[in-house]
């Protein structure tokens, strides 16, 4: 008779544990926002406690706004922002550093932000030319030793805390109901932007340098201008930078 049949083992199924190769971060650009513009990060929606402490990730529930940091006035800074990638996935952190533009070490400005912007107190700065670099790191989703970064350097960005320099050149000089004053404007790190002129305290109004536009670290204005009644009069004017510090000078005549 037939014997008894062995049965074969079978391959049912194979589970392979591995660490994915890990790639470096990327920071594709950094932007520089004029003078005077500072970031803050915009409220998130509150996380329910609940979600957290069973260790999901709240962003499921799509509890999590990545909304984009709010724009608001401050006086001197810089702010940076970039667009970074990271094709692992991994959750980056980043480092700012600066360097002025006749040195070669970069110094630390603050490290360990989360946030895919910085906003510079330029006030902490000396007035000068300056590189910002930035550098993304994994190493919060990466044991030590395997962490990678990547970094990039911004464009040369102007540092002005120092209001323009303003005088009279010479004597206004009057004839009846006007008076002619000249004045010169003098930024020393960045350049001249516009010019408003007064009268007694009254209504300031635009004014223009007398090659026609405000864009150099020197300008002359010559100014001709409608005095009314007799006594003392004040003509004042007053130049921003393109930083948006402003200077201002007062000159009496007598008519």
């Amino acid at each position: 008779g037939a014997g008894a049949r062995t049965a074969q083992p079978q391959l049912e199924d194979v589970s392979l544990a591995y660490l994915p190769r890990n790639v470096a971060p990327e920071i594709l650009s950094i932007t520089i926002l004029p003078p005077g513009v500072g970031l803050q990060q915009q409220l998130q929606f509150q996380t329910d406690p609940n979600i957290e402490s069973a260790g999901l990730d709240p962003s499921l529930f799509g509890m999590v706004s990545q909304t984009p940091p709010r724009r608001l006035f401050q006086r001197g800074a810089r702010s940076l922002q970039w667009q970074s990638e990271d094709r692992n996935g991994d959750t980056l952190e980043y480092a700012v550093f600066y360097h002025s533009l006749g040195e070669t070490n970069f110094r630390l400005l603050k490290d360990h932000i989360r946030e895919t912007f910085f906003t510079v107190d330029a006030a902490s700065l000396a007035d000068g030319r300056y590189i910002f670099k930035v550098i993304a790191s994994d190493a919060l989703d990466n044991p030590t030793g395997s962490a990678l970064s990547g970094e990039r350097l911004s464009e040369a960005v102007d540092i002005d805390n120092t209001p323009p320099v303003l005088r009279a050149v010479g004597s206004a000089s009057v004839a009846g109901d006007r008076v002619r004053a000249v004045f010169e404007v003098e930024d020393a790190t960045g350049r001249i932007k516009r010019a408003d002129i007064s009268v007694d305290g009254g209504t300031w109004r635009e004014v223009f340098p007398d090659d026609g536009i405000a864009d150099g670290p020197r300008e002359r204005f010559s100014v001709d201008l409608l005095i009314e009644g007799p006594g003392e009069h004040t003509i004042s004017l007053r130049a921003y930078d393109n930083s948006n510090n402003v200077g201002t000078i007062s000159v009496t005549v007598r008519r």
